[in-house]
């Protein structure tokens, strides 16, 4: 298993604090310039362990209604295994399915359509918007969250993947089950060189694992957000 080489997962303060910052708030700050992404992509990471490069590339079609529950493809376009994963349900809560349906353009056309490249990379811009650059401020230490902590270990957007991969690892060992396939296939790895489909899980433990995701912050809602931005 891979792992997030100078990276720690955020702690559960951290968390709090990134979603209940200004992003998730009531206000606009001075000089913020908000958009749809910067809403979303937190929450779509902290509930899929996807990294950022992968979620900028969800397409409308990637998501898909049956067995009574929405769920999303990651990883159509990335080095990592392409995995359908259940959608939490603070995701539907918070009104992610009712800002899709609003998104412009075909099934195929990315969701985040506001995110633009940098370096030929969507990752890039998600990585100076949330991480900051030099003396330019990013979310997180708009958060209070610094990139670095006393011990020199790193906090970044890729921290979300840790927590992630955390929490399968702790819910496996709650159920005493083996977590290597349930890891690799829903952080899109290999086992000894292969992936893992789907047909070689439990569904319904894999729902669990999705759906035992703490909910990071109350009152995360769409509808909150865009009656902030305008």
């Amino acid at each position: 298993m891979k792992k997030h080489v100078g990276r720690r997962p955020f702690s559960i303060m951290e968390v709090r604090a990134l979603f209940s910052g200004y992003i998730y708030s009531d206000f606009l700050i001075s000089h913020e310039q908000p958009r749809d992404w910067q809403f979303w992509l937190p929450l779509l990471a902290w509930f899929t362990g996807a990294n950022s490069e992968e979620l900028a590339l969800i397409a409308k079609n990637d998501i898909a209604h049956h067995d009574q529950r929405y769920f999303v493809t990651v990883g159509n376009h990335s080095r990592l295994a392409s995995r359908t994963l259940p959608l939490h349900h603070c995701l539907i809560d918070a009104g992610f399915i009712e800002w899709m349906n609003q998104q412009p353009g075909s099934p195929e056309q990315r969701l985040f359509s506001d995110l633009p490249t940098k370096n030929n990379r969507y990752s890039e811009k998600i990585r100076l918007w949330f991480s900051g650059d030099g003396d330019r401020q990013g979310y997180m230490q708009k958060c209070d969250i610094p990139s670095t902590d006393s011990q020199g270990k790193k906090t970044a957007f890729s921290s979300f993947r840790a927590n992630f991969e955390a929490h399968i690892k702790q819910q496996c060992q709650r159920l005493q089950i083996n977590p290597t396939n349930y890891l690799a296939y829903t952080l899109g790895t290999k086992v000894r060189g292969s992936t893992v489909s789907i047909s070689q899980l439990d569904k319904p433990t894999l729902h669990h694992l999705i759906d035992s995701i703490g909910v990071p912050a109350q009152h995360i809602s769409w509808q909150r957000f865009a009656t902030r931005v305008h």
